[in-house]
């Protein structure tokens, strides 16, 4: 889902910041969005650390079900697989999306502008006639 996610916000940026239509790359969008998450998944599965974990995860941070008993490398594995990647991505997708909507205030603040001599002039026409 976060894949998902990364990719329409960087679709979006495209074509709102730079006006790029990326249609023609829904394919990668799709097969990425599906093999990544299948290589992060099958991590735990080579090294023989998916297990029994908390609500959030599926790799263990403790030995035999036991808190009492740390399990270094499924904490590491825990944060370069899952917490980094999810929040390295949802930092990005936040910094994506601010910089969307400041740029579109710019341009519409910008059109206003524009647009606003136009219809001042055009009423100062009216009253000298």
């Amino acid at each position: 889902k976060l894949i998902f996610t990364v990719w329409l916000t960087f679709h979006l940026f495209c074509y709102v910041v730079f006006f790029k239509n990326l249609k023609r790359l829904e394919w990668l969008y799709i097969s990425t969005s599906i093999l990544f998450p299948l290589l992060f998944a099958s991590v735990p599965f080579i090294t023989g650390s998916y297990g029994m974990a908390g609500a959030w995860c599926y790799i263990p941070s403790w030995r035999n079900s036991c808190a009492s008993e740390d399990y270094k490398d499924g904490i590491i594995e825990q944060y370069s697989l899952y917490y980094g990647p999810a929040t390295f991505f949802l930092s990005a997708n936040i910094v994506a999306i601010i910089i969307m909507m400041v740029v579109m205030v710019y341009r519409v603040l910008k059109s206003k502008r524009e647009t606003q001599p136009l219809i001042s002039n055009r009423d100062q026409k009216v009253r000298v006639l």
